[in-house]
């Protein structure tokens, strides 16, 4: 009995521990549609070179989706190309 219930509880440890770790509050999107369209927007002002339309767009999208590992990509390259 013993065992099954320390095996039961290292199953859990692991299983529970990509939230304990998780560096967001909040790892959804709440509405997908609308990123989707802010997304696809800045990234076709980005492919146009229309920098200042873009960077607003791209701060805003980071705030509240910081899962989306490609937009601060895009965001920081054009930060540091500035320099």
């Amino acid at each position: 009995m013993k065992k099954v219930i320390t095996s039961s509880l290292i199953v859990l440890f692991f299983i529970n521990i990509n939230y304990t770790f998780a560096q967001t509050e909040n790892n959804r999107i709440e509405n997908s549609l609308d990123y989707f369209n802010q997304r696809n927007e800045a990234l076709s002002l980005v492919k146009s070179k229309k920098w200042k339309e873009a960077i607003p767009i791209l701060e805003s999208l980071t705030k509240h989706y910081q899962n989306d590992a490609d937009l601060f990509y895009i965001l920081r390259a054009r930060m540091f190309s500035k320099i």
